[in-house]
């Protein structure tokens, strides 16, 4: 197994303990906050000597960190955004409370000066949801209906932000995450952000398989924009971001009728509501930004069978999100969302 860790280049080195059980350390590089990288290191006395790491660093990440020196000179980080943007994090959650406070724990522990956050209650069987929320002081309210999708738009709903920011309760948001969400919307073109899905812990066979072997949740370390800019829209779905790093101006869900609630966890699709969201913001003419900043820990499925599951659950959410891009193609569109399924 593997023990996480990070280092910021901007600041000296603090090296991490290191239990004999793990086979090795994964050190997650930033430089002024921002991720640039990984660096994998043998689980030996002499690989973890702080200098020994750093020249791991340097050796494998030099050109990653030559670029992020020259990216923060030229184009500085427009931070105008934090003074005004009001931004509502919201949980969905449905009877797992003990998974829920490790991500309240995360959220009231936000760098950013103006946001609330918001658990909704899809369809719980006790009240324990209920006063864990209340014991945290943040929002709470009750979606009946079960089904994620309906619980996401119960969540943009009741918000009071301009920017809604979704996250899952087993997920684990970086303290910088609000803010660098609000940074992405500085740019008034942008109407929603995606942001960088890390694993939270890699303590079991099924959690480094997921990392490893399927690829994790990540898309990768690069900020991009992806817009049509009027043209024909693309159906790349599954590139743009997940559904645990996800945020949209409130008016772009409004245009939009919120989420597809025949879609994701609660239906028979299991999956795909945000797959979908994405896609239809591009469809619209708007443009989505995947903004690496913004970072989110993840605590992958510990178990073998719960891993078989949720690869099943993704296979289908693909493929229905796919399906309704499909069925609102037309003409020679239908092609290229076919093309891009096979």
């Amino acid at each position: 197994m593997r023990r996480l860790a990070e280092w910021d280049i901007a600041g000296p080195y603090v090296p991490p303990a290191v239990p004999k059980r793990y086979e090795a350390l994964r050190l997650l590089v930033r430089d002024h906050g921002s991720p640039i990288g990984w660096v994998e290191l043998r689980n030996e006395e002499r690989a973890l000597r702080p200098e020994a790491v750093k020249a791991a660093v340097a050796r494998t990440l030099a050109r990653e960190i030559w670029e992020a020196g020259l990216q923060r000179r030229l184009c500085p980080p427009d931070r105008s955004s934090l003074r005004n943007v009001l931004v509502s994090a919201v949980v969905c959650t449905r009877d797992r409370p003990e998974q829920l406070r490790g991500c309240l724990e995360a959220l009231l522990s936000q760098t950013y000066g103006r946001y609330e956050v918001l658990v909704v209650d899809n369809a719980p069987t006790d009240d324990r949801t209920r006063d864990l929320a209340a014991e945290f002081g943040v929002r709470y309210t009750r979606e009946p209906t079960p089904g994620l999708d309906w619980a996401r738009n119960r969540g943009w709903r009741e918000a009071t932000g301009d920017v809604v920011a979704y996250t899952d309760d087993d997920a684990r948001p970086d303290p910088g995450w609000l803010a660098a969400l609000a940074r992405a919307f500085a740019a008034p073109q942008v109407a929603c952000v995606a942001g960088l899905v890390v694993p939270a812990e890699l303590e079991t066979v099924a959690q480094l398989l997921f990392e490893d072997a399927y690829g994790g949740m990540a898309k990768g370390l690069r900020a991009r924009r992806y817009s049509d800019h009027g043209g024909p829209p693309t159906y790349r779905i599954s590139g743009y971001g997940a559904g645990c790093n996800m945020a949209f101006r409130r008016s772009t869900l409004e245009a939009l009728g919120g989420f597809d609630p025949a879609l994701d966890v609660g239906t028979a699709t299991q999956g795909g509501g945000d797959l979908d969201a994405f896609q239809r913001v591009l469809e619209s003419g708007a443009t989505l930004e995947y903004c690496p900043d913004a970072i989110v820990g993840h605590l992958h499925r510990r178990g073998m069978r719960q891993l078989r599951r949720q690869l099943l659950d993704n296979g289908r959410g693909f493929s229905a999100a796919l399906w309704a891009a499909w069925l609102r193609a037309r003409g020679k569109e239908r092609w290229h969302v076919t093309v891009e399924y096979w």
